[in-house]
């Protein structure tokens, strides 16, 4: 079986840097089956990571991809300086029940509904427009109408001209 095909997902095995695993000890909820933090396909971490770095070559994108990858996420969008969607992964389809083609193209903000408080999508677009690193909670909505409540932490992408070129939002579902 290659390696790409290969579905690992496990909480006691890390992807490092290089691309290969390396174990963690073995604690009491891996045996149970209850990890305090979500699973997270270590494959898709790894191809995220692979994108991300044609992307900042491709736009001189003056930032640390691996080091931002290491935070925790579930779902990756990457938009143009206008906030229009132009890349998401897989965990973003897993998270949300939309494909990379529904999303395309479009604002995030379609995933917001009528329950997603305006106080909390004032404080995004004030905190996208200081152009600086930031995180912030809303309540999204899923393809199917479920709502979730999202964290985003948000990264202005500049160029070496340092001209913001994009935005990459790392999304994780929280409790309320």
């Amino acid at each position: 079986m290659s390696e790409d095909r290969l579905d690992l997902k496990h909480p006691s095995i890390n992807l490092s840097d290089s691309g290969y695993l390396t174990p963690h000890p073995l604690m009491s909820w891996d045996i149970s089956g209850q990890s305090p933090c979500s699973v997270i396909d270590f494959w898709n971490i790894k191809e995220d990571k692979e994108q991300l770095l044609i992307y900042a070559e491709k736009y001189g994108w003056d930032i640390d991809i691996p080091h931002i990858l290491k935070l925790q996420y579930q779902a990756i969008i990457l938009t143009d300086a206008y906030q229009n969607i132009c890349w998401v992964n897989k965990g973003f389809t897993e998270l949300t029940g939309y494909t990379d083609m529904e999303a395309m193209g479009r604002s995030p903000r379609f995933l917001q509904g009528k329950n997603t408080s305006p106080v909390a999508t004032k404080s995004i677009s004030k905190a996208l427009a200081n152009e600086k690193p930031f995180t912030k909670k809303v309540l999204n909505y899923r393809k199917n109408e479920d709502e979730y409540t999202c964290q985003l932490t948000v990264y202005p992408l500049f160029n070496k001209r340092k001209t913001i070129t994009h935005f990459l939002a790392l999304e994780v579902e929280v409790e309320h």
